[in-house]
């Protein structure tokens, strides 16, 4: 699990930093529903360390009360595993169901033959600056 939960931060992080992330095919996910994804992937680490403390907090504190040292083994590490797995895979599904509800086909921009025409018909770069024929004396030709 550890390395699942380290690859979701790395994940988390880039997609937080990033405000984006792009799926299969032409489907994109930005803004802040992204930033929300990206925090919910970073999240098992640390809910998933306070969740054990919390279940464990009861043994670590009776052995504290009889005098006794800290034991590993007297920790319940199946139901610690268990707890990190469901976490995790709990965090991940959530951010999946979100990224897939959320992901849109980005705006295409559109083509220089699609644009309309210039208010004029024509592009102001096709006109000449004065038109030979509207000059009034030959004195402005070159």
């Amino acid at each position: 699990m550890c390395f699942v939960e380290i690859a979701m931060l790395i994940l988390g992080i880039v997609i937080l930093v990033k405000g984006g992330v792009r799926l299969i095919g032409d489907r994109v996910v930005t803004g802040p529903m992204a930033r929300v994804i990206g925090v919910l992937l970073m999240l098992p680490v640390p809910i998933a360390f306070c969740v054990d403390l919390v279940l464990e907090s009861g043994k670590l504190a009776q052995m504290a009360r009889e005098g006794n040292q800290f034991d590993l083994q007297a920790l319940d590490l199946v139901l610690l595993l268990w707890v990190e797995g469901a976490v995790t895979a709990g965090f991940f599904l959530i951010a999946l169901v979100l990224t897939l509800l959320s992901a849109r086909v980005p705006a295409k921009e559109p083509e220089e033959d699609s644009l309309p025409p210039s208010p004029r018909g024509r592009d102001l770069e096709e006109e000449e600056p004065f038109p030979e024929e509207d000059l009034p004396d030959d004195r402005f030709r070159e």
